[in-house]
């Protein structure tokens, strides 16, 4: 397994992470107790569950963004 193949594979195990996060969520579970199933804090769970904190991805906004502060310099 190259690098990018475990980077996918890592991507996609956080997305189903994060799903099953939001199922336990929504069947009324709260942050304390999916946390101690995960082994992390419920400080963690709670950015996931709301989308803050963790990796940002460069988003179209971002590009949009990035390309009107380089034709602002020309």
């Amino acid at each position: 397994m190259d690098e990018k193949q475990f980077k996918m594979l890592m991507d996609e195990l956080t997305e189903i992470r994060n799903m099953l996060i939001l199922i336990a969520s929504k069947s009324g579970a709260n942050s304390i107790d999916i946390s101690k199933v995960l082994n992390t804090s419920d400080s963690r769970v709670r950015q996931i569950l709301t989308g803050t904190g963790g990796k940002k991805k460069k988003g179209v906004n971002a590009e949009k963004q990035e390309s009107n502060n380089l034709q602002g310099e020309k």
